[in-house]
Protein backbone atom coordinates (compact mmCIF):
# COMPACT_ATOMS: atom_id res chain seq x y z
CA UNK A 1 0.00 0.00 0.00
CA UNK A 2 2.61 2.19 0.80
CA UNK A 3 4.63 1.80 -2.62
CA UNK A 4 1.30 2.72 -4.25
CA UNK A 5 0.85 5.40 -2.44
CA UNK A 6 4.57 6.59 -3.35
CA UNK A 7 3.71 5.73 -7.20
CA UNK A 8 0.80 8.10 -7.02
CA UNK A 9 3.06 10.94 -5.38
CA UNK A 10 5.58 10.09 -8.29
CA UNK A 11 3.18 10.27 -11.12
CA UNK A 12 0.30 12.43 -9.99
CA UNK A 13 1.60 15.30 -10.83
CA UNK A 14 2.36 14.12 -14.58
CA UNK A 15 -1.20 12.34 -14.75
CA UNK A 16 -2.44 16.02 -14.20
CA UNK A 17 -0.04 17.60 -16.37
CA UNK A 18 -1.06 15.36 -19.22
CA UNK A 19 -4.87 15.11 -18.26
CA UNK A 20 -4.68 19.48 -18.17
CA UNK A 21 -2.73 19.34 -21.73
CA UNK A 22 -5.72 16.51 -23.78
CA UNK A 23 -8.59 19.02 -22.35
CA UNK A 24 -6.83 22.45 -23.20
CA UNK A 25 -5.24 20.36 -26.65
CA UNK A 26 -9.18 19.01 -27.20
CA UNK A 27 -10.40 22.67 -26.24
CA UNK A 28 -8.08 24.49 -29.23
CA UNK A 29 -8.73 21.62 -31.97
CA UNK A 30 -12.46 21.96 -31.26
CA UNK A 31 -12.52 25.92 -31.26
CA UNK A 32 -10.40 25.71 -34.91
CA UNK A 33 -12.90 23.51 -36.13
CA UNK A 34 -15.62 25.66 -35.30
CA UNK A 35 -14.32 28.63 -37.28
CA UNK A 36 -13.29 26.43 -40.08
CA UNK A 37 -17.01 25.57 -39.77
CA UNK A 38 -18.48 29.11 -39.78
CA UNK A 39 -15.67 29.92 -42.31
CA UNK A 40 -17.38 27.64 -44.53
CA UNK A 41 -20.76 28.32 -43.72
CA UNK A 42 -20.21 32.11 -44.55
CA UNK A 43 -18.12 31.22 -47.93
CA UNK A 44 -21.41 28.68 -48.94
CA UNK A 45 -23.85 31.84 -47.95
CA UNK A 46 -21.82 34.03 -49.66
CA UNK A 47 -22.21 32.23 -53.17
CA UNK A 48 -25.43 31.29 -52.98
CA UNK A 49 -25.73 35.44 -52.33
CA UNK A 50 -24.16 35.58 -55.72
CA UNK A 51 -25.87 33.13 -57.55
CA UNK A 52 -29.14 34.88 -56.29
CA UNK A 53 -27.62 37.98 -57.28
CA UNK A 54 -26.82 36.76 -61.03
CA UNK A 55 -29.96 34.91 -61.24
CA UNK A 56 -31.40 38.18 -60.21
CA UNK A 57 -29.39 40.37 -62.91
CA UNK A 58 -29.88 37.81 -65.34
CA UNK A 59 -33.99 38.36 -65.22
CA UNK A 60 -33.46 42.05 -65.10
CA UNK A 61 -31.72 41.46 -68.13
CA UNK A 62 -34.02 39.52 -69.54
CA UNK A 63 -37.04 41.78 -68.78
CA UNK A 64 -35.02 44.95 -70.73
CA UNK A 65 -34.30 42.78 -73.38
CA UNK A 66 -37.90 41.97 -73.54
CA UNK A 67 -39.41 45.77 -73.07
CA UNK A 68 -37.06 46.45 -75.85
CA UNK A 69 -37.73 44.16 -78.58
CA UNK A 70 -41.54 45.33 -77.63
CA UNK A 71 -40.59 48.96 -77.91
CA UNK A 72 -39.39 47.64 -81.29
CA UNK A 73 -42.11 45.63 -82.54
CA UNK A 74 -44.47 48.62 -81.73
CA UNK A 75 -42.27 51.13 -83.68
CA UNK A 76 -42.24 48.58 -86.70
CA UNK A 77 -46.09 48.55 -86.35
CA UNK A 78 -46.49 51.98 -85.90
CA UNK A 79 -44.09 52.21 -88.88
CA UNK A 80 -46.40 49.86 -90.80
CA UNK A 81 -49.47 51.13 -90.18
CA UNK A 82 -48.31 54.45 -91.25
CA UNK A 83 -46.56 53.54 -94.28
CA UNK A 84 -50.13 51.39 -95.32
CA UNK A 85 -52.37 54.44 -95.02
CA UNK A 86 -49.74 56.42 -97.48
CA UNK A 87 -49.94 53.72 -99.45
CA UNK A 88 -53.67 53.60 -99.89
CA UNK A 89 -54.03 57.89 -99.91
CA UNK A 90 -51.23 57.20 -103.20
CA UNK A 91 -52.94 54.59 -104.38
CA UNK A 92 -56.22 56.57 -104.91
CA UNK A 93 -54.43 59.18 -106.30
CA UNK A 94 -51.82 57.41 -108.34
CA UNK A 95 -51.70 53.78 -109.20
CA UNK A 96 -48.67 54.25 -112.11
CA UNK A 97 -46.40 55.14 -109.13
CA UNK A 98 -47.94 52.81 -106.60
CA UNK A 99 -45.83 50.04 -107.77
CA UNK A 100 -42.46 51.38 -107.47
CA UNK A 101 -43.35 53.19 -103.94
CA UNK A 102 -44.68 49.88 -102.56
CA UNK A 103 -41.13 47.74 -103.78
CA UNK A 104 -38.62 50.78 -102.07
CA UNK A 105 -41.14 50.19 -98.94
CA UNK A 106 -40.80 46.40 -98.88
CA UNK A 107 -37.10 46.49 -99.50
CA UNK A 108 -36.76 49.60 -96.44
CA UNK A 109 -38.96 47.14 -94.14
CA UNK A 110 -36.43 44.48 -95.38
CA UNK A 111 -33.27 46.56 -94.37
CA UNK A 112 -34.98 47.45 -91.11
CA UNK A 113 -36.04 43.97 -90.11
CA UNK A 114 -32.40 43.11 -91.33
CA UNK A 115 -31.14 45.80 -88.83
CA UNK A 116 -33.13 44.56 -85.87
CA UNK A 117 -32.53 41.23 -86.45
CA UNK A 118 -28.36 41.76 -86.36
CA UNK A 119 -29.31 44.18 -83.29
CA UNK A 120 -30.91 41.56 -81.36
CA UNK A 121 -28.14 38.88 -82.66
CA UNK A 122 -25.69 41.27 -81.03
CA UNK A 123 -27.63 41.82 -77.78
CA UNK A 124 -28.27 38.46 -77.30
CA UNK A 125 -24.01 37.34 -77.84
CA UNK A 126 -23.48 39.97 -75.29
CA UNK A 127 -25.97 38.30 -72.95
CA UNK A 128 -24.11 34.97 -73.66
CA UNK A 129 -21.04 36.51 -73.25
CA UNK A 130 -21.57 38.28 -69.70
CA UNK A 131 -23.06 34.99 -68.33
CA UNK A 132 -19.98 33.33 -69.09
CA UNK A 133 -17.81 35.58 -67.55
CA UNK A 134 -19.60 35.65 -64.41
CA UNK A 135 -19.62 31.69 -64.74
CA UNK A 136 -15.96 32.32 -65.07
CA UNK A 137 -15.55 34.42 -61.79
CA UNK A 138 -17.96 31.94 -59.93
CA UNK A 139 -15.48 29.20 -60.75
CA UNK A 140 -12.48 30.85 -59.99
CA UNK A 141 -13.94 31.83 -57.07
CA UNK A 142 -14.43 28.28 -56.20
CA UNK A 143 -11.31 27.70 -56.75
CA UNK A 144 -9.52 29.99 -54.89
CA UNK A 145 -11.61 28.96 -51.77
CA UNK A 146 -10.50 25.34 -52.42
CA UNK A 147 -7.18 26.83 -52.80
CA UNK A 148 -7.59 27.95 -49.31
CA UNK A 149 -9.09 25.42 -47.56
CA UNK A 150 -6.69 22.93 -48.57
CA UNK A 151 -3.75 25.55 -47.17
CA UNK A 152 -5.54 25.62 -43.39
CA UNK A 153 -5.53 22.03 -44.04
CA UNK A 154 -2.00 21.74 -44.47
CA UNK A 155 -1.31 24.46 -42.61
CA UNK A 156 -3.59 22.16 -39.29
CA UNK A 157 -1.68 19.21 -40.12
CA UNK A 158 1.50 20.85 -39.71
CA UNK A 159 0.54 22.00 -36.51
CA UNK A 160 -0.42 18.83 -35.49
CA UNK A 161 2.72 16.99 -36.97
CA UNK A 162 4.86 20.06 -34.76
CA UNK A 163 2.68 19.49 -31.73
CA UNK A 164 3.59 15.33 -32.30
CA UNK A 165 7.14 15.57 -32.51
CA UNK A 166 8.04 16.79 -28.59
CA UNK A 167 5.62 13.83 -27.45
CA UNK A 168 7.61 11.87 -29.91
CA UNK A 169 11.42 12.52 -28.47
CA UNK A 170 10.70 11.84 -25.00
CA UNK A 171 9.85 8.61 -25.47
CA UNK A 172 13.20 7.72 -27.62
CA UNK A 173 15.44 8.74 -25.22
Amino acid sequence: MESFLDGLKFWGPFVGIFVAFAGFGWRVLNRRDDKLDARFRESINLLRGDMELLREEMQQRQEQLEVRMDKRQEQLEARMDKRQEQLEVRMDKRQDRLEAHIKESINQLRDDMRQINTRLDANSQAFHADIGTLTEKIEANAHDLRLEFRQLNQNFVTHLEHHEEPRQQPEQE
